[in-house]
């Protein structure tokens, strides 16, 4: 009779220890704060998590500025390619051999400027769209008696841009302003009094106000009519490049390269 209590009394020790529930507090587990309606989540976190959910499902997010297939990334490329050839083999040499001989005989050269008012809108995406509008200083310098009709100039570029994801504005919807500068090449002898077409040339290099913007990249190609007194008006096309920090912030899910389309309206003296 003993044994058989004895037997009895350890087999309610055993039960009554096993069932013993441990609190996460008390295994040095955080315990969360229980809330009280709906999370309030801010567009930083909401960016943040979207990039967890691109890291943790293996695919690696692309950081291309409003293009969603490789075509017009190829065509940025191929419109950098082309600007940055024409730069190095064309506007380097001649440049630098037209600044000498404005050197040394100034009264032989001639000398414009140009200022304009540009309308971008970037293309090829469905999804998000981006606008820029800018104000240009062209200083351009020319032999008098040259007869080619090129003239070789320096830009200077102010503006501001508004990108933004058609279908989630947290995802991608900011404004800010930036400057570019960079070598020009305008194919047309800018005289006054005449009516003449011309083709414009423009790669440019700067920077965004916005912290998470650290390089901007620009190429235009503008045909334009200049009219007999002084004013030019001309449309175009070219292409973008946009280097932010990757992997956070409002340039996460956005790509680096674009096209563009723009017109362009200017005076010239």
């Amino acid at each position: 009779m003993m044994f058989v209590r004895t037997i009895v009394i350890i087999c309610a020790l055993i039960l009554t220890s096993t069932s013993y529930a441990v609190t996460p507090a008390e295994c040095g587990a955080k315990v969360l704060p229980e809330t009280q309606g709906p999370v309030q989540v801010t567009p930083e976190d909401y960016n943040n998590l979207k990039a967890h959910e691109i890291e943790s499902s293996g695919l690696q997010p692309s950081l291309n500025l409003m293009t969603s297939g490789g075509n017009s990334e190829d065509t940025a490329i191929m419109i950098f390619a082309v600007t940055g050839t024409v730069m190095l083999f064309m506007w380097i040499p001649y440049a630098a051999l037209l600044t000498y001989r404005a050197i040394k005989k100034p009264e032989c050269f001639d000398y414009h400027s140009l200022i304009s008012a540009d309308f971008n809108y970037l293309t090829n995406n469905e999804s998000r769209s981006g606008t820029t509008m800018s104000l240009q200083y062209s200083y351009f310098l020319r032999e008098k008696f040259d007869t080619d009709g090129k003239e070789f100039g320096f830009n200077f570029e102010l503006g501001r841009y508004h990108f933004k994801d058609k279908e989630d504005a947290q995802l991608v919807n900011y404004t800010n302003n930036y400057w570019l500068a960079g070598p020009s090449i305008l194919f047309g002898t800018l005289i006054r009094g005449a009516l003449i077409p011309a083709f414009k040339i423009d790669l440019l290099a700067g920077t965004s106000f916005h912290s998470e913007v650290k390089l901007m990249l620009k190429a235009d190609l503008k045909a334009m009519l200049i009219f007999p007194n002084q004013i030019l008006a001309g449309i175009g096309g070219g292409a973008d490049y946009i280097k932010g920090q990757r992997g956070r912030g409002i340039l996460t899910h956005v790509n680096d390269l674009s096209t563009h389309i723009l017109l362009t309206i200017g005076y010239f003296f």
